[in-house]
């Protein structure tokens, strides 16, 4: 892949067919940032809930109240989920993975966790250097005169 982030796709195909085409291949990375993204959001609301509102009014009567996971098992729920999605459909950009650790040291995310997205960001660079160090024979190479790069 010759991309290092999903916003270079417009800037070197533009928002034509060829750069659609191109956006639908790499769906593991459209889904990486959408499920970080809502992930983020549900795990900031857990930690922000007053566990000890949550333990007062279990505490004054409400027998009713089940109190279910804690709010850390939640959240691991959630990392392992984000995991799950992530090896189910990688995304094929470094720079994305970038992103995703980023999320998640922000989030306190588990060192097993980021260090699992860092070895696939190194994976996906190693990748990346492959594809652009390899020798690229094209067939007509009259195809090539006059290009130009990005703009």
């Amino acid at each position: 892949m010759f991309l290092d982030h999903l916003g270079d796709v417009r800037l070197w195909l533009g928002k034509g067919p060829h750069g659609t085409r191109l956006l639908k291949s790499l769906t593991g990375d459209l889904k990486a940032y959408e499920t970080v993204a809502n992930i983020s959001e549900i795990i900031k609301v857990l930690t922000s809930i007053d566990v000890d509102l949550v333990e007062d009014v279990a505490e004054n009567g409400d027998d009713e109240l089940d109190e279910g996971p804690s709010s850390e098992e939640m959240v691991a729920t959630f990392f392992d989920a984000l995991r799950l999605v992530l090896e189910r459909e990688p995304p094929r950009l470094f720079k994305t993975w970038d992103y995703v650790a980023t999320r998640l040291r922000a989030l306190n995310a588990p060192d097993a966790l980021i260090e699992w997205a860092g070895a696939q960001r190194l994976h996906t660079l190693d990748a990346r250097h492959k594809t652009r160090n390899a020798d690229i024979v094209a067939e007509d190479p009259s195809v090539l005169v006059g290009w130009t790069g990005p703009r």
